[in-house]
């Protein structure tokens, strides 16, 4: 994870990847979750053209995509009062 975040960032997108492992998840205990914080809706929106444009990038994600299997994806924003 520390690797493709730092791609990431030397692609010029800045995110933060958190990964956690379900404990307390019912049947999902022992579950890998993994977030990745971008500091904008538009920095989410570039990432899918950064991947066509930077093999190196592309090719490490690959390897993960084989790895993992998605239940969800979801936004969140802040409570404000």
């Amino acid at each position: 994870m520390e690797t493709i975040g730092a791609m990431y960032k030397k692609a010029g997108i800045p995110i933060t990847l958190r990964v956690w492992r379900a404990t307390f998840a019912g049947p999902n205990t022992g579950a890998v979750v993994v977030g990745i914080e971008a500091p904008s809706l538009a920095t989410l929106a570039k990432m899918p053209e950064i991947l066509k444009s930077n093999p190196e990038l592309a090719a490490e994600t690959k390897k993960i995509v084989a790895m993992r299997k998605v239940v969800s994806d979801s936004l969140y924003e802040p409570l404000t009062d």
